[in-house]
């Protein structure tokens, strides 16, 4: 019988990856010649402070040194007169002597690179791989619930469809980490979703178990979960605030090989948060190991192992109400003429037959990453659904089929489900209202990008479908608002259309 014709999931993986490096390489060149930047693809970035902490590195150093004299001009950054404060690298200043005012992780590339670019490094293309490799993870882990196409659809959109594209095309400082950011927790949602069973590459020792029905193989993938999230953290401090997500999945994993292995030998013991807590250990000390890494780096920075530069920056000492308040999310109260809730509730305008984008701290967050539109109108209408069913089982017979509409119902419990979405819901919001609090509200760039950081994790509010194949309007919204928005709006953004 012939069989039918099908194409591997790396195959379509790899062909849409290169579909997208050549419409960032186009998109870059484009923006080039328009505006006369030096915004190519291979070219450097006068904003990459992680270069410069590294050639710092490499010469035993863990401060800038003085700056004027050293890296800044080797490095010919554009911005020359802000030589005593450099604002746009974002350089803390404490004991006299100029520091990297972010977490470590993003310079330990730069760290590797120096050798070969010094630091010349090429910003723009590393930004985009750190992107392009957050969309493959994505589309791996949807892989696990949805069929290929479906799962490279959701992965892509994620990134490709969000403001992580127009930062990565400039790829300062701050963005490089946000896209890294973006790669470490897409890595770690694919290894946190690795069933019990897993075997492994290797032919040999296929049987070989842990503890309690989970494989060697599969244990190791819940420890690297937890070492992204840990590198996550050690890009964008407030990831840390998705480790009870992660944390499910473990719960979820460890309670499927449980009572897997309940059911041939003990079928009595149930999996009860004794046996969570007694797991726990196994996986949460490569992250705490990586915690004191981080700790013992930024005392031997700051005498201080929770700080790591923020608060000694120029800017920080000057905001009226230090780093964070609530008076910048909702009154501001600093001379600024919006809040900034209202700046990522507002609407772009139209000016002389264009639409013009606000090119400081955001605007209408549903509009500037769609996706967060369209996961919002799939829990509202999935939740609509759930509710007109239930009042028509009432109005029936009792049915013992699952409740609420979500993909692989023998694996995802009715309550562990429910459990997910709200701890999804409710910690992405935390974030994003706790980014409202910031005093710069993302600065220059285009779109929202400090909500970008929740889309990993927002994506999982897909889970609320009955089938999360892509639909007919999901395609739509991405090929027709989401893509060409963010491809007009970083053209315009860094070409100076407005």
């Amino acid at each position: 019988m012939k069989q039918p014709f099908s194409i591997k999931p790396g195959v379509i993986i790899a062909f849409v990856s290169l579909i997208s490096l050549a419409l960032f390489y186009a998109l870059t060149y484009d923006i080039a010649a328009i505006s006369g930047w030096r915004v190519r693809l291979f070219d450097p970035n006068g904003f990459n402070t992680y270069a410069l902490q590294a050639q710092r590195w490499w010469r035993g150093s863990l401060d800038l040194g003085r700056l004027c004299q050293n890296c800044y001009d080797a490095a010919q950054i554009h911005f020359y007169r802000y030589c005593a404060y450099f604002p746009h690298l974002e350089i803390a200043h404490y004991g006299g002597r100029y520091w990297a005012s972010f977490p470590a992780v993003p310079s330990i590339t730069a760290f590797l690179l120096y050798p070969f670019f010094g630091v010349f490094q090429p910003d723009r293309l590393i930004g985009f791989l750190y992107l392009l490799i957050g969309c493959i993870f994505m589309s791996l882990f949807f892989k696990r619930y949805t069929s290929e196409l479906s799962a490279v659809f959701w992965g892509f959109f994620a990134g490709m469809g969000s403001n992580l594209l127009s930062i990565s095309v400039f790829s300062g400082v701050w963005f490089l980490a946000q896209n890294m950011s973006f790669m470490f927790c897409a890595m770690a949602l694919w290894a946190i979703s690795t069933p019990p069973q897993f075997q492994g590459w290797r032919k040999k020792n296929n049987n070989a178990e842990a503890v309690d029905g989970v494989t060697r193989a599969a244990s190791r993938r819940w420890v690297w979960a937890f070492v992204f999230w840990a590198l996550a953290v050690g890009c964008r401090p407030f990831q840390a605030i998705y480790l009870p997500i992660l944390l499910w999945f473990l719960w979820r994993n460890l309670r499927i090989a449980h009572n897997n292995q309940r059911d041939s030998e003990t079928p009595s013991d149930k999996f009860t948060v004794r046996h969570f807590i007694r797991e726990l250990p196994n996986y949460a000390w490569a992250p705490l190991l990586i915690a004191f890494v981080y700790m013992v780096h930024n005392f031997a920075r700051f005498g201080n192992p929770l700080q790591f530069g923020h608060d000694f920056l120029p800017e920080m000492l000057r905001a009226p109400y230090g780093q964070f308040s609530s008076r910048y999310a909702f009154t501001r109260g600093d001379g600024a003429t919006m809040s900034n809730l209202a700046q990522v509730l507002r609407f772009p305008e139209i000016r002389g037959g264009r639409l013009v984008f606000p090119r400081w701290n955001g605007f209408f967050y549903p509009l500037a990453n769609p996706i967060f539109a369209l996961l919002y109108l799939t829990v509202l209408f999935g939740g609509i659904a759930w509710i007109v069913k239930q009042l028509y089982r009432m109005r029936t017979k009792p049915s013992t089929s699952s409740a609420l509409p979500l993909p692989q119902t023998r694996i995802f419990a009715k309550w562990e489900t429910l459990i997910l979405l709200v701890l999804v819901f409710i910690t992405t919001h935390i974030k994003m209202t706790l980014m409202l609090f910031h005093t710069s509200n993302g600065g220059w760039h285009f779109g929202v990008r400090y909500f970008a950081d929740a889309i990993p994790f927002l994506m999982l509010l897909l889970f609320i479908r009955r089938d999360i194949r892509a639909r007919i309007w999901d395609i739509a919204v991405f090929f027709f608002i989401a893509l060409p928005l963010q491809i007009y709006g970083t053209m315009g953004w860094l070409a100076g259309w407005w």
